[in-house]
């Protein structure tokens, strides 16, 4: 038996399995192009299985002319998702073929295939600084013919590749550069001038004699276009009512009364905030009792571990007048966040019925259920209560209809700031008087494995199973499962209620980073100062008062750079301090748990 490998076309590229086929099909739609293959552009020198791309071999009309790949790239972004767009176009007259008249497509790649270029006419380099980088671009992203102002995530880059061109440049330079610099000046005049800005002429001296002068034959020719040390007590003192904290009333401040959690080695907020102030690690091997929930596909991503809840499967059912027939078919997320809600009020000194005369909502992020699942092969899965149970959008109606609560209803869904936007909803909704309070958190169980295995091959997650938060071995973060839940109040009422104010929120912001990034899920620098520049109007916040933030720090190799530096020049901006403000992740306890980060 002789063992051939894949003959069906389809291909791994940075964790999306596509079918070369379907590519090639949208590509002999348009009107310009008689025949297509699509096939693998493997980067010489640089770890292939992570950053393998995708180039297109065209044979043309006879009638075509100024056929770009930019123009390719518009039109085939209509039917296709990015990912399965190519980073380079070639043209042949004619494919080469095997002895029994079809496609050689192992031949392709050593055609005499042309280039087909972007559309944009660009420069030359002009300097010896734009020679070096173009030379070093070329050679990372394996094409010849790279403009002075096209970007690099248009010509073949992605984040892995920014990595690695971070890592080459701080060799070249002799000191560590920041991976923002990729993101914030992305073509290779602008990179150019940052650098020289940065380091001088020092860094062109020292690798003139040892660097080769790039072929300007080589390149199309293209026009120019434009705390301070006090110790952390160990469990969070309880506040004092507002009256003795000498909290002034807000129109529109909001209080958090009351708050309650489940996180990885915490079963409630007292544990948790020990946990911090003693620095322990919560991550572990998955519990014994997941595996046989578990589907085990992670041969090719092994990951083994995680921070876990204790006892998920745990729950009093009849406290909360659930049968014990309809609690077995409830997602555990449903479970744990009636059980964190109903510990936030009771935090707040209040019962939840104190709470059913007038408009009090519920917020709660999450993302999917994943407890159906394990029941699919059981009799359990098509019964009614399985639905309801594992119905998302119940996960806040459930609380609502067992607290007789009359406010909004509903669950969040915008992955890793789900329970942050929440905040904002419940905020704005105080705000505008739509509600008197309201019960905001977030809830995560990991329960089978098949995200962890997509996400483990998108590069997401760490080797080591640990978040390095803004550590220089970064290299992904480790989920975490958890639910924390907050509860609400306008300050003026907190304040003539005499609750106990924990903390109180004065501002807030939600925006997008629109397209102008590397993917879908890639951060931007502009759009994170943008939300900051708003959060800190709508509180009126002045940021040298700041003392510690708390970072969405996932310990990645280019989110924590980006998010630092997004920081970093927003509170340059404000004012001249430096050395004034922390910053911390608690996922570097816990893990990331997603939805309820």
């Amino acid at each position: 038996i002789a063992y051939h490998g894949r003959i069906d076309n389809q291909v791994k590229v940075r964790g999306y399995r596509i079918k070369l086929e379907e590519i090639e099909a949208a590509l002999e739609k348009l009107d310009f192009v008689t025949q297509a293959v699509v096939g693998l552009n493997e980067r010489v020198g640089v770890d292939a299985n992570q950053t393998t791309s995708l180039i297109g071999y065209l044979t043309l009309s006879n009638a075509t002319s100024n056929v770009s790949r930019d123009s390719i790239r518009e039109q085939l972004s209509a039917t296709l998702p990015d990912y399965m767009i190519p980073d380079r176009f070639a043209a042949l007259d004619t494919f080469p073929l095997t002895p029994n008249g079809k496609v050689d497509r192992s031949a392709l790649a050593q055609s005499d295939a042309k280039p087909i270029l972007a559309g944009v006419p660009q420069r030359l380099p002009q300097s010896f600084a734009e020679q070096q980088l173009a030379q070093r671009w070329s050679k990372l992203l394996g094409q010849a013919s790279i403009g002075m102002n096209e970007s690099f995530f248009n010509v073949g880059g992605n984040s892995l590749l920014a990595g690695h061109l971070v890592q080459d440049l701080s060799e070249l330079v002799g000191e560590k550069i920041n991976p923002v610099m990729v993101f914030s000046h992305p073509t290779i005049q602008r990179m150019a001038s940052a650098l020289s800005k940065q380091f001088g002429d020092k860094w062109l001296i020292q690798d003139k004699a040892k660097s080769p002068q790039i072929e300007t034959s080589q390149i199309h020719t293209k026009r120019a276009e434009e705390s301070n040390n006090t110790p952390l007590k160990a469990t969070p003192t309880p506040a004092l009512p507002a009256q003795e904290q000498g909290l002034a009333s807000s129109d529109d401040a909001v209080a958090i009364v009351g708050m309650a959690c489940r996180f990885p080695g915490a079963d409630n907020l007292d544990t948790f905030f020990q946990n911090l102030c003693k620095g322990e690690d919560a991550i572990s091997d998955l519990p014994p009792s997941r595996y046989q929930w578990m589907y085990q596909r992670q041969q090719d991503y092994p990951v083994s571990q995680q921070g876990s809840l204790n006892d998920i499967s745990c729950f009093d059912y009849g406290f909360f007048g659930i049968s014990a027939r309809e609690a077995r078919r409830m997602d555990p997320m449903h479970r744990i966040a009636i059980e964190i809600a109903h510990e936030a009020v009771e935090c707040a000194g209040y019962s939840t019925s104190d709470f059913s005369v007038g408009q009090t909502a519920v917020y709660m992020g999450s993302i999917a259920s994943e407890y159906s699942r394990l029941l699919a092969d059981s009799e359990l899965y098509l019964d009614a209560q399985t639905g309801t149970g594992n119905a998302m959008s119940l996960l806040a109606n459930r609380i609502s209809y067992l607290f007789d609560w009359k406010g909004p209803s509903l669950v969040v869904d915008t992955a890793c700031s789900s329970s942050l936007v929440c905040v904002d909803l419940a905020m704005k909704a105080i705000r505008a008087g739509q509600i008197d309070a309201a019960l905001v958190g977030g809830v995560n169980l990991v329960l089978v494995s098949d995200n962890t295995v997509r996400f483990a091959a998108a590069g997401m997650l760490s080797d080591e199973g640990r978040c390095h938060t803004f550590d220089q071995g970064a290299n992904g973060y480790v989920r975490g499962e958890g639910c924390g839940a907050v509860l609400l109040k306008p300050l003026a009422q907190a304040i003539a209620d005499g609750d106990h104010i924990w903390s109180v929120i004065r501002g807030s912001a939600v925006n997008h980073d629109g397209r102008n990034k590397v993917g879908l899920t890639a951060p931007n620098p502009e759009a994170q100062q943008n939300v900051l520049k708003q959060a800190y109007q709508d509180a009126s916040c002045a940021p040298d008062t700041i003392a510690y933030l708390e970072a969405h720090g996932t310990g990645t190799s280019l989110g924590d750079p980006i998010e630092v530096h997004a920081l970093t020049e927003f509170f340059k901006e404000q004012n001249q301090q430096s050395a004034y403000c922390a910053i911390g992740s608690v996922k570097s306890n816990i893990g990331h748990l997603e939805p309820a980060a």
